[in-house]
C-alpha cells in the first residue's frame, strides 16, 4: 500500500540543458532587476526612498518563490525557455516551502556567500545538472520542450 506521498507510478523525465537554464536565468535576472530599478525610481524622490529598496527585495524574493510554488514549477525566464523546478524525491511542482527554500539558496549563494557565478557554473559538471540552491532544497529541473539525453526517474 502507498502513502499519500509516495508517487503511485514511476515517472521519467529530462533534465534542462545546461544553456537552456542559462537562459531562463538571465531572462528572470532581467525580469528581476527591471522591476528592482522601477521601484528605486519611483521612490527615489519619495520621502521614503529606502521603501523602493524593500520592495525590490521583496521582488528578488518573492517572484520566484511564488512562480514555482504556484505557477506549476516556472518562472517567467523558465516558461520561456521550456523548462520547470521539480521536487527531487517526488517529480512534482516544488511545495510553497520547498520553493521558498530554493529562493533563499539562491540569495544566499548570490548575495552572502558571493558565490552565484559557483552556482551558476555548477549544472554544467553536475550529474543532476543542479545548482548549489538545487542541492540545497532538493529540486532539479526539467526540460519540457526539446528532449536532451539525460532523464531522471522519480518513484
Amino acid at each position: 500500500m502507498t502513502t499519500p506521498e509516495e508517487p503511485t507510478h514511476r515517472e521519467t523525465m529530462k533534465l534542462a540543458p545546461y544553456g537552456r537554464r542559462v537562459g531562463g536565468y538571465l531572462l528572470d535576472g532581467v525580469i528581476i532587476g527591471g522591476g528592482y530599478l522601477v521601484a528605486i525610481a519611483i521612490f527615489a524622490t519619495s520621502r521614503v526612498p529606502l521603501l523602493g529598496l524593500l520592495l525590490g527585495v521583496a521582488l528578488a524574493i518573492v517572484y520566484p518563490w511564488l512562480m514555482i510554488a504556484f505557477s506549476q514549477g516556472q518562472t517567467l525566464g523558465m516558461k520561456a525557455v521550456k523548462v520547470k523546478c521539480v521536487d527531487a524525491k517526488t517529480g512534482k511542482v516544488p511545495s510553497a516551502g520547498k520553493a521558498l527554500g530554493r529562493t533563499f539558496g539562491a540569495i544566499l549563494c548570490n548575495i552572502i556567500f558571493f558565490v552565484g557565478w559557483l552556482d551558476l557554473l555548477w549544472p554544467a559538471w553536475d550529474q543532476k545538472r543542479q545548482t548549489l540552491h538545487d542541492k540545497m532544497a532538493g529540486t532539479l529541473v526539467v526540460d519540457v520542450g526539446i528532449a536532451p539525453n539525460t532523464t531522471v526517474t522519480f518513484g
